[in-house]
């Protein structure tokens, strides 16, 4: 295998991986924020306060965005697949 094909290969890997954790890391930290805030101005002190509906959002999210990241995910090894024939050379 040619060291441009593994560099290649890795590049691909590393972009989907961000590409795919982006958008839910997103959410998640603006809903944390939000609840932190919300948290702050009223003085509530219960820790269930901001963890609860943190954690429904994001999970809420990423039942949202499971279909579109398991496409990202799935369209990443179809190309890693057909590069296979390069690699074999």
């Amino acid at each position: 295998m040619e060291t441009v094909v593994a560099v290649e290969i890795v590049r691909n890997a590393i972009l989907t991986s961000i590409l795919i954790a982006a958008p839910l890391l997103g959410i998640c930290l603006i809903c944390g924020i939000f609840f932190n805030l919300i948290q702050v101005a009223t003085s509530i002190q219960d820790p269930g306060f901001s963890a609860i509906p943190r954690f429904a959002v994001c999970a809420f999210a990423f039942l949202l965005l499971l279909p579109w990241m398991l496409n990202q995910m799935s369209g990443f090894i179809a190309r890693t697949a057909e590069m296979i024939p390069r690699i074999a050379r």
